[in-house]
């Protein structure tokens, strides 16, 4: 990992990074401040969208205790500086050709920061959450081996870690066993019946039954499905690469690259280099799930260049609503008269 976020830090101008304070990106920026330093270099710098005072959330407390290790340049960017980046905000608005990519204020305007202080590139956290880790259905598989002891100790550490108030312990067991001993026979059965009824797009999006007949909404549906699917693999390794190669991490590279060339910059991702990806995927399982706890090996790591609330965290809180919802409010008349005329 450290060699690939050395590598993604060469360039002929300043390369940076999002901080986020979650383990994925905080561990880069530890690596990436360690390599900066060794070379001689400056301070490192980094981005990080965080809460108004007074108002400190979970990612903001994190991201200033990885700041306050020192050897870094931070900007911490509020929502209620949307106004200042309203005019540069619309600039890019006119040249968005997804809709969805409008609502990522909080990424635009740490691309646009990046940029205005001279910086070409900006490191992420993608996808650490796929790379360094395991499918959360991994019990599952546990199960179906005999290892019912191994498995009760990784489920009860997840509830633990993660799930104790927002589900039932007996949910949490449920959910496992039911992917490891419902017969295979019966599952095709269930996708069967699956593919046959329409989709919720066909159902409540607002397009036409014909269109969604022409675009073939259903066979898409079907196919994704398919592919996002990863309790139902013959090994957990099986299982740990295909989750790298689903649907929606393709979906969000692109929707990251949009975003930051529309701002001037590249984003550049340590996860996703081919020796980190290979490497992860050799390991034994217990160095990426053990205990109940995700991204196991990567929290070592990270141990060993963060303070340990931030290495061991659990969950994770957004800010983006924060960011979405100021520039709502800076511009909700704007958007009633535009809605009014439509």
């Amino acid at each position: 990992l450290k060699e690939a976020v050395k590598a993604r830090m060469r360039s002929h101008k300043p390369v940076s990074s999002m901080l986020s304070g979650g383990v994925d990106s905080s561990t880069i920026v530890a690596l990436a401040r360690n390599i900066q330093a060794g070379t001689g270099g400056g301070p490192f710098a980094t981005f990080s969208g965080v809460s108004e005072p007074g108002e400190d959330c979970r990612e903001s407390r994190f991201c200033r205790r990885v700041i306050e290790q020192g050897g870094l340049e931070a900007a911490l960017i509020l929502p209620s500086q949307v106004v200042e980046f309203e005019d540069r905000l619309r600039e890019i608005d006119r040249i968005m050709e997804d809709p969805f990519d409008l609502a990522w204020i909080h990424h635009r305007m740490i691309y646009l920061s990046a940029r205005e202080r001279g910086h070409v590139a900006v490191m992420d956290g993608i996808d650490g959450d796929g790379v360094a880790s395991l499918t959360t259905a991994y019990p599952a598989y546990l199960l179906r081996d005999g290892q019912l002891l191994t498995a009760h100790r990784e489920l009860i550490g997840k509830w633990n870690h993660y799930h104790r108030r927002t589900i039932s312990l007996w949910k949490t067991y449920t959910d496992p066993l039911r992917l490891a001993l419902v017969p295979e026979f019966l599952r095709k059965m269930k996708r069967s019946l699956l593919d046959r009824q329409p989709g919720w797009l066909e159902q409540s999006a607002p397009i036409s039954s014909e269109f969604a007949a022409s675009t073939q909404v259903a066979a898409r549906q079907a196919d994704f499905r398919k592919r996002v699917d990863l309790g139902r693999l013959d090994t957990l390794r099986q299982a740990h690469a295909k989750r790298i190669t689903v649907p929606y991490l393709t979906a969000g590279i692109e929707r990251y690259g949009r975003i930051a060339a529309a701002c001037g910059v590249e984003q550049r991702q340590p996860f996703l280099d081919r020796r980190v990806i290979e490497h992860c995927l050799s390991l034994p399982w217990q160095q990426k799930s053990r205990n109940g706890w995700s991204k196991f090996g990567l929290r070592r790591v990270a141990e060993r260049v963060l303070p340990t609330e931030v290495a061991w965290r659990t969950g994770w809180d957004s800010i983006l609503w924060k960011f979405r919802s100021a520039r709502d409010a800076l511009n909700r008349e704007r958007i009633i008269e535009a809605a009014s005329q439509d």
